[in-house]
């Protein structure tokens, strides 16, 4: 086999260029499309072809080639953004819509209740939210939904009732089969072990303990959870060497790994990976047994075709660039790390596999960065040791599987998965905390910066078939991500827009303060709002995270954060409800500051911290939880309330600290009647009332009226992000995405 230099077939640099032409038409526009037309007068050999063929084959196939890659790509994103511009575009509200579409992966369980998954309806790829039922990849679904649109995004929510489904003779076939699978499973091991392999084994997102799912982040040991090529690879060399001995008798090798291993493709629902992986397997064994040469450039870019025809959702997806690259990485690093271990006298499988760790580390670093926002680089260590015992447990789940028909079998191997399980579990939890895990960037440059430097020194590597230039497009990407720069700085208030829950954030002039980071998607959206609002003014730190109580929709995205961001302190409520953030928390080397009942503290000159409630039922109530007052220089005051219920509310009407008039009133739990707003609204005479609601939820603006008739009242459920801030001008505004107005000088 020649080493990947010499060759750099054209059939790798299309799906290479094609993730470039993405990602430039993604920021540039229309106007990107420009930059593939000089492609198409590229001439690269392709000796790959010629020697396969046996005869010359012109080289000015390459060029055309690659333009095509580019412009593939670059009309896929495109197409994206012309599906945003239409979904972002008009009032932002929600209306009943008639929708028909096709699911593009299995539904996954929400913490709040209920399934999602994506689904393709025309040219827009949206979020399916059902309140039960099971969403299988690739069935078609038709119904009436909730069409939820806002700037960030955009939903479809529903009931199970209201839809109709057709999923067809073989994905009905697949979900039986997998269900059976997982029953058998569930029979045999516990319900942790099962749910690991699953995943390893068909590709299920099943559930995992949050503490085991953050040890495996914190480590770098998340790949070895999700299905991927590797897995896939060894599964298929484990059949192989299995079935050996049937190959002559039933007829060759290929007619009998071909089918077994497309139809696993199958069972584990078609997943790019898996199906890349597959394909590249069967695309080496049909070399070696016809004896044609190989090129292994030539089969990583024969996997980006698979996923550029049959998967065009995905292409350029964190998935897609994190195995491209890892494998990129191992193809021409390998052999050079593996001499490099070698003058240091250190040899064998285990410096084989640390090497092989060393080189996918340095082609996911820079990708990990954009898509996790922390590097880990004990995974280094990790994955090589933990390696044997994850292809042991992929091999016993298999012979599990094939042991179903004779069941006489299956209570050993049974036992030996679940002893390899919980020693699995057993080695992730034990290591103490170390320094670097995870390893947190120190700046938030501007989005896909990463995407762009990576992809374009990556061309440039393939034109100059350079591995110099290739170690290039790995670590320069990382630099803006740990060297001082900064970017624009508001002083002033932020009420995200993250639908139902809270996050907001507070900018002095030197100072970055989170008041809760919650919603009802797990975090999802709270963590996206944040690191996007963050990312204007350069630094990955927070000073201040105030909890104002434990409930999901306000603290979901603290996981997240914990592993993203440098935060100083964290302010908690006093409470047994917080006894889980507490337990999160030990974990990290943080200042954690507890507020009890009835006590008030300075967060710092211009912040109040209170938790005002100082009896009553803090164990089954959001009472007991925190508010905060804050004064701008030389503007205005607010009041954020958290959750507060009609026990906390009249707690702060009693607050000696607080003054006559507040400016800017957050309403206690989003506006509920439960919290009896309207007392505040009489007793502080604010000038604006703001609220972080869903698209959904009312207001009730008789209330106000009796109160305060005209009093502005802004949500975040129509009004997106809501902002007060100072404009150059020295004025305070109060802005959302529909528009600013001057806030009324104090009198």
């Amino acid at each position: 086999m020649e080493h990947p230099e010499s060759t750099w077939p054209p059939v790798l640099g299309l799906g290479l260029f094609a993730a470039l032409g993405f990602v430039l038409a993604a920021q540039l526009g229309l106007p990107a499309l420009g930059l593939g037309f000089p492609l198409l007068a590229l001439h690269r050999p392709i000796p790959w072809l010629s020697s396969l063929s046996r005869r010359s084959i012109p080289s000015r196939i390459s060029g055309p080639l690659l333009g095509l890659g580019f412009f593939v790509g670059a009309l896929g994103a495109l197409e994206q953004t012309q599906a945003r511009w239409q979904t972002d575009a008009g009032p932002m509200e929600s209306r009943l819509v008639r929708f028909e579409g096709v699911l593009l992966e299995d539904g996954r369980r929400r913490s709040f209740g209920g399934v999602e998954a994506r689904i393709r309806v025309g040219a827009q790829v949206l979020t399916l939210s059902l309140d039960q039922g099971t969403l299988l990849e690739g069935s078609w679904i038709e119904g009436t939904a909730l069409w939820d649109r806002t700037p960030n995004h955009s939903s479809l929510q529903t009931r199970f009732a209201l839809c109709q489904f057709r999923s067809g003779f073989l994905r009905g076939l697949r979900l039986k089969l997998r269900t059976y699978l997982d029953q058998q499973l569930a029979r045999y091991l516990s319900p942790h072990v099962a749910g690991l392999v699953h995943r390893l084994l068909l590709g299920r997102d099943e559930e995992l303990p949050a503490k085991i799912e953050r040890s495996h982040r914190r480590w770098g040991l998340s790949h070895l959870l999700a299905i991927s090529g590797m897995h896939t690879l060894f599964l298929a060399s484990f059949m192989s060497w299995l079935l050996r001995p049937l190959f002559s008798i039933l007829g060759g090798e290929l007619r009998i790994l071909a089918p077994l291993l497309l139809g696993y493709a199958w069972l584990t629902g078609g997943q790019p990976p898996v199906l890349r992986a597959v394909l590249g397997f069967l695309f080496w064994r049909t070399c070696w047994v016809r004896g044609w040469p190989f090129d292994i450039a030539a089969c990583i870019g024969f996997a980006a075709l698979v996923v550029l025809v049959l998967f065009p959702e995905d292409f350029a997806s964190p998935s897609f660039l994190l195995s491209y690259a890892a494998t990129v990485a191992l193809v021409c690093f390998l052999q050079a790390l593996r001499a490099l271990l070698g003058r240091l006298h250190a040899g064998g499988p285990l410096f084989t596999l640390l090497a092989a760790s060393i080189a996918a580390q340095i082609g996911t670093a820079a990708l990990s960065l954009q898509y996790f926002g922390h590097l880990a680089p004990w995974g280094i260590l990790a994955t090589p040791i933990l390696l044997p015992l994850l292809f042991l447990m992929l091999a016993l789940g298999l012979l599990f599987f094939l042991a179903l028909p004779f069941p006489l079998l299956l209570p050993p191997l049974s036992l030996l998965l679940e002893i390899t399980g919980r020693t699995w579990f057993a080695l992730v939890q034990a290591p103490p905390s170390l320094p670097g895990a995870p390893l947190r960037p120190l700046y938030l440059p501007p989005e896909d910066l990463t995407l762009i430097l990576l992809l374009s020194l990556a061309t440039l590597a393939f034109l100059l078939r350079s591995r110099k230039w290739l170690l290039t497009a790995f670590l320069l990407p990382l630099l803006p991500w740990f060297i001082p720069w900064s970017g624009t700085r508001h002083e002033g208030l932020t009420l995200l827009s993250i639908g139902p829950g809270l996050t907001s954030v507070i900018e002095t002039s030197d100072k970055t303060l989170v008041f809760d980071c919650g919603d009802s998607s797990e975090g999802r959206r709270s963590t996206r709002a944040i690191l996007a609002h963050l990312r204007k003014r350069g630094p990955a730190h927070i000073d201040d995270l105030i909890l104002s109580h434990a409930d999901q929709d306000h603290t979901a995205a603290l996981p997240e954060l914990l592993l993203r961001l440098d935060i100083d302190r964290i302010w908690l409520p006093e409470s047994p409800k917080v006894a889980w953030i507490q337990r999160l928390l030990q974990e990290e080397a943080l200042d954690v500051r507890l507020l009890p009942p009835g006590a008030r503290s300075w967060v710092s000159p211009d912040t109040l911290l209170l938790s005002p409630h100082d009896n009553g039922d803090l164990a089954g109530s959001n009472d007991g939880g925190l508010a905060l007052y804050h004064r701008f220089a030389e503007g205005p005051d607010l009041l954020l309330t958290g959750d507060q219920e009609e026990a906390g509310t009249a707690a702060l009407l009693r607050a000696p600290d607080l003054p006559a008039r507040i400016d800017l009133l957050v309403l206690p739990h989003h506006g509920s009647g439960g919290s009896r707003f309207e007392r505040l609204v009489q007793r502080f005479r604010p000038r604006y009332c703001l609220a972080s609601t869903g698209s959904r939820r009312k207001i009730d603006r008789r209330l106000l009226d009796a109160l305060a008739p005209g009093l502005p009242l802004l949500r975040t459920g129509s009004s997106g992000d809501i902002r007060i801030h100072r404009d150059p001008a020295g004025e305070w505004r109060v802005g959302s995405d529909r528009g600013a107005d001057i806030l009324p000088r104090k009198p």
